[in-house]
Parts: C-alpha cells; structure tokens; sequence
C-alpha cells in the first residue's frame, strides 16, 4: 500500500493518499479478457496505468471509457488522452469508434 500526498490531476485539488487501483473493466472489455493471468498483474501493477485520484472523481469514472467519461479539470483532458491512448497501444487494447471520436476531440486540446 502506497501513502503520501496525492496531487490529482482530474482535479487539482491536492489530498491525503493512501492507494491506487487499476482501471482493469475497461481493460477487461477492450481485450484483457485474452491475456494470460501474468500479463493481468503486470497490467494491474503497471505505474504508467495507475493514476490516483480523489475517491468522488475515482467512483464517477469507474471503469467508463473516454467515449463516456471525461476529466473534471478540462485543463487535463489532453494528457488524460495521451495517457489513455499510450495505454491502449502499449497493451493492445481495443478502441472503439466512439472512444475514438472522445478522444480525438481531447487530443484536439493539446497546445501545438
């Protein structure tokens, strides 16, 4: 279990934190069904998937796709896209046209 000071970038609020869960529904339905047991771990245990954030934003999300769910703090929509789609390609994951259509318009925020 992991503590310290959580700077949630949904957000921006800065919170006591105390540990992280992995998004692993959404994983689950874009393919992680497929994957052997270990790359499940390795999946669930990966920092780069891990984001803590405040308990209300965590349960708002939930395991809802980028089609479904967006950041509170508008400010961080570009890199959550980033980040999202990094993932996605990093595990093979599946994308649907309506993550895609979400996430373009994300991207689309990004300073140039």
């Amino acid at each position: 279990m992991l503590s310290g000071v959580l700077h949630d970038p949904h957000t921006g609020k800065v919170l006591p934190h105390v540990h992280r869960r992995a998004p692993l529904g959404a994983a689950w339905r874009g393919g992680a069904y497929a994957w052997t047991p270990q790359r499940r771990l390795e999946y669930a245990n990966d920092l780069d998937v891990l984001l803590a954030v405040d308990t209300r934003t965590n349960y708002d999300k939930g395991s809802k796709t980028a089609a479904t769910w967006r950041p509170p703090r508008r400010a961080y929509g570009c890199e959550c896209a980033r980040r999202y789609t990094g993932i996605k390609d990093e595990y093979g994951l599946s994308v649907t046209a309506p993550e895609k259509l979400a996430l373009q318009d994300l991207l689309a925020t990004c300073p140039q």
